[in-house]
């Protein structure tokens, strides 16, 4: 009897091994495909994925993120697992417990991959953005950025008298009120442009480890399994529209961490709420001015000089969110973040983000701005 039951468990170990390995080959299939066919990746998944995550986000139609909550239990399971392996392998004084959970890590690793490419990550070899809107991204001139991010701080200063702000002069607003708002500036969008924006995502969900977020750095996270847009109440509320766009933008099929800006900004200025439009304007300054100091310190110190102090209240709070969650966890988020981007056709990793600033440009140019190389 005891030898039938060893014997079962090392068959079932043997398929475990092998469906594991159908399905890192099957991942391998759709990379290989996705790699070989953009325009296939835009013409047949794009669609295929937008429909997937609407349809996943009405399943999830929790007020918390039930990714987040997953994620809390598969780590409690995960340790459970490897207490009871370790015990298991002393007592027994052999190695079949270590390699039982080694195959039942390679099959839920697999399954994990290929729902995560087939729902959302082979968006990722998608055509640039800038093709399917037909944008300009020839390289610019210093002074092409810099008459960019005039253009910018101009929109945002119109814009800063007209936000809520507290007694230090900040940005306020609420996550709940903005979170039900944020996908108006996507209605528009698929009003003017229904193909590149058609369906307005769901709305985002508060992170519940606000905290641990904050020490990683990282203001949401998109979670493509079940269609949720998950951001941090803590980011600073000049900020917080501009995330929650961003990360509804993945669930539009944007991948691309720049792409996702940019549709951001899109949807941020396109919201009637002053709030939003602010801080669309506000973060893509942002972005503008680090790669105009970059390029030009000159011209980066002329573009400060006209800056509202109603902005600079918002900068202050930035700075001071930053150093109260400053550590060693920060460089560990940022670290498996930019590898994260590394595998998902993003070379640049979290350096990505900060290519907004090509589409930026050829956004300025697209509304008649200088034309000027």
């Amino acid at each position: 009897m005891a030898k039938s039951a060893k014997d079962g468990r090392q068959s079932a170990a043997r398929w475990r091994w092998i469906a594991a390995g159908g399905l890192w080959l099957a991942a391998a299939g759709g990379l290989f495909w996705a790699r070989r066919d953009p325009a296939g990746v835009a013409r047949v998944f794009i669609p295929w994925s937008r429909r997937a995550q609407r349809a996943l986000s009405h399943i999830a139609a929790a007020p918390f993120p039930l990714t987040e909550c997953l994620v809390y239990a598969l780590a409690a399971a995960v340790l459970a697992a490897l207490v009871v392996t370790a015990v298991r392998a002393v007592r027994r004084r052999s190695g079949r417990p270590v390699l039982c959970l080694f195959s039942h890590a390679a099959l839920l690793a697999g399954v994990l991959v290929c729902l995560f490419l087939s729902l959302w990550g082979l968006g990722a070899f998608a055509p640039p953005l800038a093709d399917r809107l037909a944008l300009d991204t020839a390289p610019a001139s210093a002074r092409t950025l810099y008459d960019t991010a005039v253009w910018l701080r101009d929109e945002m200063n119109a814009l800063a008298g007209q936000v809520p702000r507290g007694a230090d002069g900040a940005c306020t607003g609420g996550f709940d009120a903005l979170a039900g708002r944020a996908a108006d500036g996507y209605r528009s969008l698929a009003a003017r442009v229904p193909d590149a924006f058609e369906g307005a995502p769901a709305a985002p969900k508060r992170v519940i480890g606000a905290g641990l977020l904050s020490r990683l750095g990282l203001s949401g996270v998109y979670s493509p399994f079940l269609g949720e847009a998950m951001v941090n109440p803590d980011t600073i509320p000049a900020h917080l529209p501009f995330t929650m766009c961003h990360e509804m933008a993945h669930g539009m099929g944007y991948v691309s961490e720049d792409e996702a800006n940019y549709i951001a900004f899109l949807a941020c200025t396109a919201n009637p709420d002053p709030l939003f439009a602010y801080s669309g304007y506000h973060l893509a300054f942002i972005y503008c001015s680090n790669a105009l100091s970059t390029a030009d310190a000159a011209l980066s110190a002329r573009l400060w000089e006209g800056i509202d102090d109603r902005v600079h209240a918002d900068f202050e709070a930035q700075r001071a969110y930053l150093k109260r969650y400053e550590g060693p966890a920060r460089a560990v988020g940022e670290a498996v973040n930019d590898a994260y981007l590394r595998t998902m056709n993003q070379p640049e990793g979290v350096q990505s983000y900060g290519r907004v600033v090509d589409l930026l440009i050829a956004d300025y140019r697209a509304r008649g701005g200088t034309n000027q190389p």
